[in-house]
């Protein structure tokens, strides 16, 4: 693969003394460099950050119901299905309409 690379007098002037030093050509000099540069990145593991909710759980009602059920408990109108504090894990009037 055919590619160029242009760079500036103050960093073809210690690469071209680097090159004479070493006896080779730049293309080998450059694929050091680069090969260099890579290995000096490596990438870390993804790692997802911890992002769970501070809550009391699954409510004990909750245990054998499917999720299209909790998910539409869970879209009603705060109001009518519980009469605690937001926050609260106390079971209020959810047991009403089990």
């Amino acid at each position: 693969m055919k590619s160029a690379i242009n760079l500036l007098k103050k960093l073809l002037q210690p690469a071209n003394k680097t090159r004479k030093w070493a006896n080779t050509n730049s293309l080998v000099l450059a694929i050091e460099r680069l090969r260099l540069a890579v290995a000096g990145r490596k990438r870390t593991a993804f790692r997802l950050r911890k992002a769970s909710y501070k809550g009391c759980g699954l409510q004990p009602l909750m245990s054998g119901k499917s999720w299209e059920q909790i998910r539409e408990l869970s879209y009603e109108a705060p109001e009518s299905r519980l009469n605690n504090q937001p926050g609260s894990c106390r079971i209020g009037a959810w047991t009403e309409r089990m």
